[in-house]
């Protein structure tokens, strides 16, 4: 297990309206996610220690609408650059990659990224194919299939 101890924060921001920062000068991270938080957390806990003085710190934010599908789609960016180089540990793709794709986008985008990659992926069967192609489905019994 790694563990992390971020000491001297100026100001913690925690997302609460009613309180938007806190009173925290420690902050205890073990195999990445935040496992305490105090005015004054011992040294000894941590295997790597960051001094924040000066600094704002605050939990991971999520982007909830990027594309990120980077050579498959006309307007995608790299994971990283829309994720933890811009501030966000988690981004959620909004429908760059569809069922045929979709595998690509996990095996190219999401797993290789340092950021934490979601998806919401289309229904449509010709997103994500450059240029949105157009695509002639055919009315069956059962509603419309796919082109064969």
């Amino acid at each position: 297990m790694s563990t992390t101890l971020i000491g001297n924060i100026g100001e913690f921001f925690t997302g609460d309206l009613d309180s938007p920062t806190a009173p925290v000068s420690s902050l205890l991270i073990e195999d990445g996610r935040i496992a305490a938080f105090a005015p004054e957390l011992p040294p000894d806990r941590a295997d790597r220690r960051i001094d924040a003085r000066g600094r704002t710190v605050c939990p991971g934010l999520i982007d909830f609408h990027v594309h990120v599908y980077e050579w498959v789609t006309n307007f995608g960016l790299h994971p990283d650059e829309a994720g933890v180089h811009s501030g966000a540990t988690t981004i959620v793709d909004q429908g760059s990659s569809g069922a045929w794709t979709v595998g690509g986008f996990d095996a190219d985008i999401a797993r290789p990224a340092e950021t934490d990659v979601r998806a919401f992926v289309s229904a449509n069967l010709a997103v994500a194919l450059k240029g949105f192609p157009e695509v002639r489905l055919i009315e069956t019994e059962l509603g419309p299939s796919p082109p064969q």
